[in-house]
């Protein structure tokens, strides 16, 4: 049985512990992101502690992380186009017929121009349902993952308590509405999409990083301009390449000269916002620089850093060096590396949301793994740790074991019939002093007779004020001390 109180967590078992090595394998999930945690370690009663220390099970892949993984990078690969979709022709002002092919292109090309327009529709159209699938996937696959299991309950507990559900239910809704509203109301449907975008920053480490809300409106600004950069290199591809490949090169020429100038006054400074957002993650998120390549979450951040440093090479390549040339007349060479380098980003950039769907998957990095190092740090040092001393009606009837120190006390209780607490320190599990109580299932009278029996035998061999020190021993040494022969008189206290 489970009592909690603040961040401290109670056990109280349905009987006593009898002598033998025990394992405690632990499962919590953050009511701040949803991100679920687990690890293990062993103590011992009168027996060596059996198995490893304490283990911190920290890969993305544990408990089918791949599953997560992929749904998130197809989360990704739909969300940022269809959010560029949305959000391209509110920033530029552009209503009619769309940012793909502006007034001034649509005229000289009409033909070429509606078809672009219809693509670019049932394009927005399958990415906005694939979005919201893709959502409700990772929802329900974070849930199973909290609970263990694909259960009813575990869903309703996990996105109804804390702060990370109704993130998850807000990202799913707002990507309905966008959905539904795309091509009708463009307004709405971008409110809708930065919405979305908000409950999946609030759904992600920057809502248990600290501080918390500065945090996630760090991580909401990243993925608004991704998705602006990234997103709009994509649409773009998604929308014109067919016509690239099969139209004549004035098309082409006129695409470069109306079309990609516009969107570049617009992704030249959400790529600087991007990357200004994303140094302040990694701060926020590593904590020192060394951790970008001392630790696995770290070394997955530094692939996304060399993966977007690629994009931009590209898109400084064919924006700056080739599109000049080609508006001034260049060879067909130029071209054809031009428009190849342009069709190549949306490829390199699965690349960087992929590592985006790694590092979500991750339970926590390296600087809250830190700070919780660093608060058991600035416990006190002790090994073994002091165990609490009995009280004076209470009997110690454990002690040292193994590696660990486990103590247990029994006492008399009038409502119960009998009472038992037992705790145990240990360096191992971060030198920090754990307890839990139990109850005795073992018949009232029996309890009063082997309490009395036991308590009978020790002041026969050492008197009240022996008997006094043996119950105050645990001060000094951490380990209560009893008697040996006499824990057989204990024993059929086991309920």
């Amino acid at each position: 049985m489970l009592e909690r109180t603040g961040k401290r967590l109670l056990l109280r078992t349905d009987s006593t512990l009898t002598r033998g090595a025990y394992r405690v394998r632990w499962h919590t999930v953050s009511t701040e992101d949803g991100h679920a945690l687990e690890g293990e370690f062993s103590f011992g009663v009168r027996a060596a502690a059996g198995g490893s220390e304490h283990a911190l099970e920290q890969s993305p892949l544990a408990r089918g992380g791949w599953l997560r993984i992929a749904l998130r990078l197809l989360l990704y690969v739909a969300l940022l186009p269809f959010a560029a979709a949305i959000l391209l022709p509110v920033l530029q002002r552009r209503e009619r017929p769309s940012w793909l092919a502006p007034s001034r292109f649509a005229s000289a090309w009409p033909e070429q121009a509606h078809a672009a327009v219809e693509r670019e529709r049932r394009v927005t159209g399958d990415l906005a349902w694939l979005s919201v699938g893709a959502a409700a996937g990772v929802t329900l696959a974070d849930a199973a993952d909290a609970a263990g299991r694909v259960s009813a309950a575990g869903l309703r507990d996990f996105l109804f308590t804390g702060s990370s559900g109704p993130a998850r239910i807000a990202l799913v809704l707002a990507l309905l509405l966008a959905a539904l509203l795309a091509g009708r109301s463009q307004r709405i449907s971008a409110v809708a999409i930065t919405v979305a975008l908000m409950g999946l920053a609030a759904s992600g480490h920057a809502a248990s990083a600290s501080p918390r809300a500065p945090s996630i409106v760090n991580d909401w600004l990243h993925l608004l301009s991704g998705a602006v950069w990234l997103g709009g290199i994509a649409m773009l591809v998604l929308v014109w390449w067919p016509a690239l490949r099969s139209g004549a090169g004035e098309l082409r020429t006129s695409l470069a000269r109306e079309v990609l100038p516009a969107f570049g006054r617009v992704a030249v400074p959400a790529f600087v916002l991007a990357v200004s957002t994303g140094a302040v993650s990694l701060l926020v998120q590593l904590g020192h620089l060394d951790a970008l390549w001392n630790t696995a979450y770290g070394r997955v951040l530094l692939v996304k850093i060399v993966v977007v440093g690629c994009v931009a090479a590209v898109s400084f390549t064919h924006a700056r060096r080739l599109r000049p040339r080609l508006m001034a007349g260049a060879q067909s060479v130029v071209e054809r590396r031009h428009w190849q380098l342009l069709r190549s980003e949306p490829l390199v950039g699965i690349g960087v949301v992929g590592a985006v769907a790694a590092l979500v998957a991750f339970p926590l990095p390296p600087r809250q793994l830190a700070d919780t190092d660093e608060a058991v740090a600035a416990r006190p040092a002790c090994d073994p740790c002091p165990l609490p001393r009995p009280a004076g009606d209470e009997l110690a009837v454990a002690e040292r074991a193994g590696s660990h120190v486990v103590a247990g006390w029994l006492r008399r209780d009038s409502r119960a019939g009998s009472r038992g607490r037992c705790g145990y320190s240990t360096g191992a599990v971060g030198r920090i002093a754990r307890r839990c109580k139990y109850r005795t299932g073992a018949r009232p009278a029996a309890v009063r007779a082997a309490c009395a029996s036991v308590r009978a035998k020790l002041e026969a061999r050492h008197g009240s004020a022996g008997l006094e020190a043996e119950l105050e021993a645990t001060d000094g040494t951490g380990a209560p001390q009893t008697a040996t022969g006499e824990l057989a008189e204990v024993r059929q206290l086991r309920a």
